[in-house]
């Protein structure tokens, strides 16, 4: 941070990895977006957090703020290491973790929802070959609400953050 001029930097930590394997942990600047250290640890766990946040306080001082995720053992350590610095909960490890409480329910009503073949039977509408009056105006405008309903179901579900079903039985309560 020095190297590019900056005196205060805001700290994002983060830990990924497979459960049992080695994680990879990482801070960053969260203003810069250039990352400070990562290290390989074999766990989450305070004992290897708590000297990987001394070093980088040793080389670049204390943050204006810490973003992280809701884990304890980063919680202790940033305590530990930097007293008094706010810290922050990452909004997407909160809405990750608060969308499978609150929508735990949701597998089950895709599930209901795909099993009734309903969803089925209206991709198979189509649009109709053209023609006049009112009877070809009304097939038209089945198959664009046809489309309309199902459009959720082709952007990719990143669970609990996209919820396509949902949205299909949104659209077909308001069609």
């Amino acid at each position: 941070m020095k190297d590019l001029d900056l005196d205060e930097y805001v700290l994002y930590l983060d830990g990924t990895g497979e459960s049992g394997d080695e994680i990879v942990f990482m801070a960053k600047d969260g203003i810069t977006r250039v990352t400070m250290d990562a290290t390989n640890m074999p766990s989450e766990s305070s004992d290897f957090i708590t000297p990987f946040l001394q070093g980088v306080k040793d080389i670049f001082g204390s943050p204006l703020s810490v973003l992280r995720d809701m884990g304890n053992a980063i919680k202790e350590s940033v305590s530990a290491v930097f007293p008094g610095i706010l810290q922050i909960i990452c909004h997407y490890h909160f809405v990750k973790d608060l969308g499978k409480n609150v929508f735990s329910s949701y597998p089950d009503m895709r599930a209901s929802m795909v099993a009734t073949k309903a969803l089925a039977a209206i991709s198979e509408i189509t649009v109709p070959e053209k023609g006049d009056g009112i009877v070809y105006a009304e097939k038209l405008w089945i198959a664009i609400a046809a489309e309309y309903v199902l459009y959720p179901r082709t952007i990719p579900s990143k669970f609990p953050f996209v919820l396509p079903y949902f949205q299909v039985l949104e659209r077909c309560m308001e069609i």
